[in-house]
């Protein structure tokens, strides 16, 4: 329920109008000085200049005051499970990897991966990740035929204790402005215990068919190869992967594969204090 009232000393000064006018009308009416009126008119205009509207909602103390000058407010919006619906970044920062070789051995984020992006324990801000755009190609000959498919790139949420101190990839920050990273992207988890958690979002699947039949047929050895391009991007911040303090994203290979393909990735997070 939304009410809309004057507050107390609005009200205070409703009253005074009203018994002075009553008062004013009294003297006049027995032919008395327009002293009275002419105060009455002077307090109307007093109250002009302070009076203001309240706006309240759930609790007495949830008020909402329209200034009396400007007569705007100011409003938050709130998603509907109490979260700020657009909320105010302390920062953004993209990144973009080396190129990233696939794995003949799956990885297992917890020693192996491609990268982590991770939030220190130490720091009191959330990081979220907005975007991720990977490209692949293959990028050596094929040694042997691998005709199973595999991922060759998922992202999974992970957990950690202890300090990082793998190396660091140099993001780039949105505006000059902007803070230093709390959140780091590191290619490789030293320094940290991770406990991986479930996989978010398959990005690039890799696979080759047979060539012998080509090759052997007569057909030319060489071939033009297209750049795979996929990418991750929520259209909404409530989509965005939110990281708290020791907290973190792995980039990694869950399958068995072969060392024949190359991927860079590329993405974005922000930053907030909660």
């Amino acid at each position: 329920m939304v009410r809309i009232y004057l507050n107390p000393v609005v009200l205070a000064l409703v009253l005074s109008l009203l018994f002075t006018l009553a008062s004013a009308t009294v003297w006049v009416l027995l032919g008395r000085s327009w002293r009275a009126t002419r105060g009455a008119l002077a307090l109307f205009l007093i109250w002009l200049a302070t009076a203001g509207a309240i706006i309240q909602s759930g609790a007495t103390s949830d008020t909402w005051t329209i200034d009396p000058t400007s007569k705007a407010g100011r409003v938050t919006l709130y998603r509907t499970g109490g979260g700020l619906q657009e909320r105010t970044v302390d920062g953004v920062y993209y990144f973009t990897t080396a190129v990233l070789t696939t794995a003949a051995a799956a990885h297992n984020c917890t020693a192996t991966g491609h990268a982590w992006l991770e939030v220190p324990t130490a720091t009191a801000k959330h990081a979220r990740l907005r975007d991720l755009r990977v490209t692949a190609t293959l990028g050596a000959a094929v040694g042997a035929d691998v005709t199973a498919l595999y991922r060759g790139l998922v992202w999974s949420r992970f957990t950690f204790t202890g300090t990082a101190s793998g190396a660091v990839l140099t993001p780039a920050k949105r505006i000059t402005t902007d803070p230093a990273s709390a959140a780091n992207v590191r290619t490789a988890m030293t320094g940290m215990t991770v406990t991986l958690g479930a996989m978010g979002a398959h990005l690039v699947q890799f696979g080759f068919i047979d060539w012998t039949a080509v090759v052997t047929s007569g057909a030319p050895a060489t071939f033009t190869l297209h750049e795979s391009v996929a990418r991750w991007s929520p259209l909404k911040d409530d989509d965005f992967i939110d990281l708290a303090p020791g907290e973190g994203v792995c980039f990694w290979q869950p399958d068995a594969g072969a060392t024949t393909f190359r991927l860079v990735l590329s993405g974005a997070w922000d930053e907030y204090t909660p």
